[in-house]
């Protein structure tokens, strides 16, 4: 009976909890290299506020947002219904604020939310999210759409410079702007994958610059099937 290949992972993702996830997944040699960090955009609370008393209705896209959110109860109190993109941000709210909200059941995206509130009835909705995230996963949405950005992302150069110099079988990307950056510092640091796992397009195309070709996986897909990927491409990349 053949075993499984010993593989060595790098995440590369603003989420820590879906750092932690994987680790469990995939295994004591993956490592998360935090190389994105946070700042809080500026009148957020105000221009929220002032969505959700047009529309009531909020959608909170991200761990990052729900912990904001969960430390400005007023702007919570405002939504008379909150969904989540995901079962980690709604422990997030749940855990920190005592909120429940309504989790997608086609998926985990932003897309599947706007499917779940437009089909219990919703005719608008509140996206809290990173500036970073604006327009994404809202085309084509039957309901009214209203984005604020409630922080934005901040390249951590020195966190980067460590990544590129790690050589693993797999490096896992989560975000377009992360890749560019990542594919940018590999030139210096000389480390860099066997092989790329992108979620999304955007960032499948950003990591295209860091050969050689990446395996694309869909914004939508679960946790244990980007698990699964990355081995399966790890076994791809050892022969097995």
């Amino acid at each position: 009976m053949s075993r499984e290949p010993v593989c060595s992972y790098l995440v590369l993702t603003p989420s820590e909890d879906l750092a932690i996830e994987l680790h469990k997944l995939l295994g004591g040699s993956t490592f998360w290299i935090p190389v994105m960090g946070f700042r809080e955009a500026e009148g957020w609370r105000e221009s929220l506020l002032s969505a959700l008393r047009r529309c009531p209705v909020l959608g909170i896209t991200s761990p990052r947002g729900a912990e904001l959110l969960a430390r400005s109860p007023e702007v919570l109190e405002a939504a008379e219904r909150v969904y989540a993109v995901g079962p980690q941000t709604a422990r997030v709210l749940l855990e920190m604020a005592g909120v429940k909200p309504i989790l997608p059941r086609g998926g985990y995206s932003v897309s599947s939310m706007l499917r779940e509130a437009e089909g219990a009835g919703e005719k608008c909705i509140v996206l809290a999210r990173s500036r970073a995230g604006l327009g994404r996963g809202v085309e084509g949405a039957g309901l009214r759409v209203v984005e604020v950005a409630i922080y934005e992302p901040v390249i951590r150069g020195e966190m980067l410079e460590e990544a590129a110099r790690l050589k693993v079988d797999v490096a896992v990307l989560t975000s377009s702007e992360i890749a560019r950056m990542y594919c940018r510092a590999l030139e210096k640091g000389g480390g860099g994958a066997g092989g790329y796992v992108a979620i999304g397009v955007s960032t499948a195309l950003a990591v295209s610059a860091c050969p050689p070709r990446p395996l694309c996986i869909p914004p939508s897909v679960k946790r244990e099937d980007l698990a699964r990927a990355a081995l399966a491409l790890c076994r791809l990349l050892k022969g097995g």
